[in-house]
């Protein structure tokens, strides 16, 4: 259950959220950033607005129901799938169809590529348009000229949004991801390292998430460390956005011989939670320089206390503070799988290290909650508005 800050003083705000044809709402299995929104349009709601929810069908959850006084409107649903073209087709088609369902409101918050386009053609009425970017923009922010706010989930996205679109600079707030900082806690008791410690990795399970990487250097670790276990967990299909079987093949191949256990992603998060809290150490090795946005799953890690260590990829600059709160390794040289197995051994024979490590994250993961975040949000929200009104 997510803490919940007073109601905000000032009159309601109407917020619609357009979360995207792909993933729908939780607790059926979902994306991050669909979870992510539907978590801050309870937080929204709670304090007093009114929130709809424009999301896609799946199973059988209702067409239409308000679930913590959140309206949820669910009509059609797709699989993505491995064309990006086909991808943007698919979300075009699905913006149009949604296009008549879209409510009066103050904001309309949405990280769907059309939707903001699209949504013209509803007029002014939907709200003062807020495209939530979070991903690093491919050649679309031109298509954004009319769109009143930018939203960047950190500031290597909002660096890349003026590298890409200059004059959006006023327009551009970095506001970050938050977590569910009540469930994501350090463990009333975590396992003795001695006790078959366990590294542990969680996230999709494609190429560009270095999973590979790790396995590689994962071997030359346990040369020396026989007790030494890594523990991989993550979707491989690539309709949840993992690098498909072919992948899958390749990672087993390189973990042949070594006790490398590959589990079946968790998507509650007390169960992911609870994951967390078996674990000795974490590792998030992502290659994506200009894929990964943000990065909640390490953010998670370390809310529960574990020592963790991440790739150099400039957005975990937002809450990694290296050597203080978490280990960074270079990703970017020809010795980067050596670089990363000397950082995973500093974890692994340091308890010292680990548990200062480990006792900073859990402070710095408290900046990232749900409450924290909405306040944010909210307080941007109304300058919009004022400003739109001439009175800010």
């Amino acid at each position: 259950m997510i803490h919940r800050a007073p109601k905000d003083h000032g009159l309601p705000l109407r917020i619609t959220i357009a979360a995207g044809p792909f993933f729908p709402t939780p607790p059926a299995p979902t994306g991050a950033v669909q979870r992510i929104w539907y978590d801050l349009a309870a937080e929204f709601a709670a304090r007093g607005h009114h929130v709809t929810i424009l999301a896609v069908r799946h199973g059988d959850q209702p067409r239409e129901e308000v679930v913590g006084g959140v309206r949820i409107i669910r009509r059609l649903s797709m699989q993505q799938g491995r064309y990006i073209w086909l991808d943007l087709a698919r979300d075009l088609f699905a913006c149009l169809l949604s296009m008549p369902l879209l409510p009066k409101a103050d904001i309309l918050i949405t990280n769907t590529f059309w939707m903001p386009v699209v949504a013209r053609l509803r007029g002014s009425g939907v709200g003062k348009m807020y495209v939530s970017i979070a991903r690093f923009p491919k050649g679309q922010m031109g298509l954004y000229r009319h769109c009143e706010r930018l939203h960047a989930v950190s500031r290597a996205v909002a660096t890349a949004i003026m590298e890409e679109s200059p004059k959006s600079a006023s327009r551009i707030r970095v506001i970050p991801n938050p977590i569910a900082t009540d469930i994501f806690v350090p463990p009333v008791s975590r396992r003795a390292t001695s006790d078959d410690p366990t590294i542990l990795y969680t996230g999709r399970l494609h190429p560009e998430k270095g999973v590979h990487m790790l396995i590689e250097a994962f071997r030359i670790l346990h040369t020396e460390r026989p007790r030494l276990r890594l523990r991989i967990m993550g979707p491989i299909s690539i309709g949840e956005g993992g690098g498909g079987e072919p992948y899958m093949a390749k990672l087993k191949l390189l973990a042949k011989g070594l006790p490398v256990e590959f589990a079946s992603a968790v998507y509650g998060r007390q169960a992911l939670a609870a994951e967390l809290g078996r674990a000795h150490f974490y590792c998030y090795p992502s290659l994506a320089d200009k894929g990964e946005s943000f990065g909640v799953a390490p953010l998670e890690a370390m809310a529960t206390g574990l020592p963790c260590l991440v790739s150099d990829l400039e957005c975990f600059r937002d809450f990694v503070i290296p050597g203080e709160n978490a280990l960074v390794f270079n990703h970017r040289v020809p010795t980067a799988t050596a670089n990363l197995a000397d950082e995973l051994g500093r974890l692994v024979d340091d308890p010292s290290l680990c548990a200062s490590l480990g006792a900073a994250a859990v402070v710095t993961s408290q900046r990232f909650s749900y409450v924290r975040v909405a306040d944010q949000f909210i307080e941007d929200f109304r300058d919009l508005i004022k400003a739109s009104r001439g009175d800010a």
